[in-house]
């Protein structure tokens, strides 16, 4: 699963990025790596970020 907002909906910023939530594969270890996504994680975490759609 993963987000990927065109305009940061808190802020207004164009400057985003997909995040991805989930355990990763290795193609997606190489996209991060790269600096094509941000991996969000695979726990849930109390207080934690939460998906906003």
């Amino acid at each position: 699963m993963g987000i990927n907002y065109k305009q940061c909906p808190k802020c207004g910023s164009k400057n985003t990025i997909k995040i991805l939530y989930g355990m990763p594969t290795k193609e997606v270890f190489q996209k991060a790596e790269a600096g094509e996504i941000k991996l969000g994680g695979c726990r849930i975490i109390v207080g934690g970020p939460r998906i906003l759609l």
